[in-house]
């Protein structure tokens, strides 16, 4: 909300809190506005200087109130998308230092740039902005949409770096444990296959493949795969899947 300040008083209060108290309005009605452990308040409003209020307001002693509200000088950020940090009243760290602090790092690496763990050919293929573009759109967006790209860009990493420790965790298990080979061409795999009521689907029969590659290598098999297709249907063993094997396929 755009305000005029109109009164600004400041005491002590328990604990030697320093509290700052400031009466404001835009014709309409007025608000009071409380800072808690932010002393420098007294000297930033000033009587009749105007200034932008980002809070929610509550109802305190018959009157409206806000506590901690982020404060914007009119011209400085005005009109545009701000990002809302958490404040700390306890460090004395406000939200808009959080944000001066993050634009700053950001002009710092505007020269540079970062680093992209995303090649061009893939980005471009799913639709990717670049890390660096998303780190400072995430921060200092211009519209709402270059936000969403950007969040889509950022959470996209956080489901790379996951998927690429599990896979890493996957490829040392192969290196490094040994399982049982099984032999995979005895009756009870075509019995098994001849006793469904059902046709398997492409998607199932490469499921089954590829656990049966797993069980007649020499590595432990850590799949558990789960491949679908008509409803209301029971789960389904691996042919032949030993102790061992973790795997099943869930048929439905």
């Amino acid at each position: 909300m755009l305000v005029a300040v109109r009164t600004v008083t400041k005491r002590v209060g328990r604990n030697r809190r320093s509290i700052v108290e400031a009466v404001v309005g835009d014709g309409s009605g007025r608000l009071h506005v409380v800072f808690f452990n932010q002393p420098w308040r007294e000297k930033q409003l000033r009587e009749g200087l105007q200034i932008a209020l980002f809070g929610k307001p509550e109802v305190y002693r018959g009157g409206l109130q806000m506590t901690n509200p982020v404060v914007d000088m009119i011209g400085d950020r005005t009109g545009r998308i701000v990002p809302i940090y958490p404040q700390s009243e306890k460090a004395a760290l406000s939200t808009w230092e959080i944000a001066g602090w993050v634009e700053d790092a950001l002009k710092r690496c505007e020269a540079r740039g970062l680093a992209d763990p995303v090649p061009v050919g893939v980005r471009t293929r799913l639709g990717l902005i670049t890390r660096h573009r998303a780190l400072h759109d995430i921060h200092v967006p211009e519209t709402m949409g270059e936000k969403e790209q950007a969040r889509r860009r950022l959470a996209f990493d956080e489901l790379l770096r996951v998927q690429t420790v599990l896979v890493m965790r996957k490829r040392a298990i192969e290196r490094e444990s040994r399982g049982i080979r099984h032999r995979l061409d005895g009756e009870l795999v075509g019995r098994l296959r001849a006793a469904l009521p059902y046709e398997l689907t492409g998607a199932q029969q490469r499921t089954i493949a590829e656990i049966e590659a797993d069980l007649a290598g020499r590595t432990r098999c850590t799949a558990c795969c789960r491949a679908t297709s008509a409803p209301a249907r029971p789960w389904l063993p691996s042919a032949q899947c030993s102790p061992r094997c973790r795997a099943a396929i869930k048929v439905r």
